[in-house]
């Protein structure tokens, strides 16, 4: 299984502790060392490799079972894209499942970023869709996607 944007590891490590054979990837040095502290102190085999996953990834095609992707895909400049590759890496039918944080106007530290989309000094991306209109970004991965009763997403 791919993490995408693994971060510190805490998904990684979890689906690890449940059996999965899990490679994480994510750009932060200081991430993936403590992805793989976690690791090691929850005494489970996991990866961690230095990938960006707004680049072409470093895998074959169809390498892993599934790739997953826990609060990443919301800051990457191209999420269809990202999509795009993990679907490239996971065999023929896997899943690709992701997860993030409420619409930007739910997370008001995500507004300025949002405000300045077209400044030269932004260094990271916010990205959102239309409330509720998910399927309109997303053909082209071939996705399902599912409505959020909670919070209506």
């Amino acid at each position: 299984m791919l993490d995408v944007g693994c971060g510190s590891g805490r998904l990684a490590v979890e689906l690890a502790r449940r059996g999965a054979d899990v490679t994480g990837i994510d750009v932060s040095d200081a991430r993936l060392d403590a992805a793989r502290r976690r690791a090691a102190e929850a005494r489970v085999d996991a990866r961690f490799l230095h990938a960006d996953m707004t680049e072409p990834l470093p895998f074959a095609d169809a390498g892993f079972a599934a790739a997953v992707s826990r609060l990443a895909l919301m800051i990457a400049p191209d999420p269809v894209a990202v999509l795009r590759e993990a679907g490239r890496v996971v065999e023929p039918g896997a899943p690709v499942v992701t997860a993030v944080w409420a619409r930007v106007e739910e997370n008001p530290w995500f507004g300025e970023a949002l405000q300045g989309r077209d400044s030269p000094r932004r260094d990271w991306y916010v990205w959102r869709d239309e409330p509720n209109n998910w399927r309109s970004s997303f053909p082209a991965v071939g996705g399902a996607w599912t409505r959020d009763e909670r919070s209506g997403q």
